[in-house]
């Protein structure tokens, strides 16, 4: 690993992708003369139109909303949120957190603006998670698993890092087509995750609850 800007980013191809990420001279705005002073600037100047619209609207999205009620009771301790996005989930799940996402411009937003204190850590999920085995009380990911291609190794990466202190709960998982997301059936993810409760979330969604092994959280 290095740490570029406060964020750690792993070696090789992985953080490389990261680090590439985004377009639009972002790279240079984010190390040269350029610098946002609210997340709203940032946005403006680092994302896309579309991807700026989805990140500021975040706060106020129901979806977004009903991920942390239905998650804050279920994790505790060291929290890993896979594809972090700018960090309001850790945020509004208390702040000190390891975030894990593929775009160093996300981690970059979230660092200055939004969650300041948690872990952020720049890699590609499918390639694997950069954490010893059972490093996390609690593992999370919310909409960003069906995004992936190969979601069985994600699965045991995650299942791998995790120590079973708290729950290992995904949520928003695309039950219908959503392209690029590539949508999952209940007996995928019960193959995945082993034990787990899938539930039905929305008619488009389903929820994924490990709870903590041994007792309650």
């Amino acid at each position: 690993m290095r740490v570029v800007e406060g964020i750690r980013v792993c070696r090789g191809p992985s953080g490389l992708r990261g680090l590439l990420y985004e377009s639009h001279g972002w790279f240079a705005r984010t190390f040269g003369r350029v610098r946002a002073d609210s997340l709203e600037e940032g946005l403006r100047l680092w994302k896309r139109p579309s991807e700026a619209a989805y990140f500021r609207e975040r706060d106020s999205n129901p979806s977004h909303r009903r991920a942390v009620e239905f998650l804050r009771p279920r994790v505790r301790g060291a929290v890993l949120d896979v594809g972090c996005g700018l960090g309001h989930l850790l945020r509004d799940l208390g702040g000190r957190g390891t975030g894990l996402d593929a775009s160093f411009a996300n981690l970059h937003l979230a660092r200055r603006f939004v969650v300041p204190e948690a872990d952020l850590v720049c890699a590609d999920a499918s390639a694997g998670l950069p954490f010893p085995d059972g490093a996390m009380d609690a593992v999370v990911s919310v909409e960003a698993f069906t995004y992936v291609a190969d979601r069985a190794p994600l699965a045991r990466e995650m299942r791998r890092v995790w120590n079973g202190r708290s729950g290992l709960v995904l949520t928003h998982l695309h039950r219908t087509p959503a392209p690029p997301a590539r949508p999952v059936t209940r007996d995928d993810l019960l193959a995945w995750f082993p034990g787990a409760e899938v539930a039905e979330e929305t008619p488009e969604t389903w929820s994924v609850t490990c709870a903590p092994r041994g007792g309650g959280s």
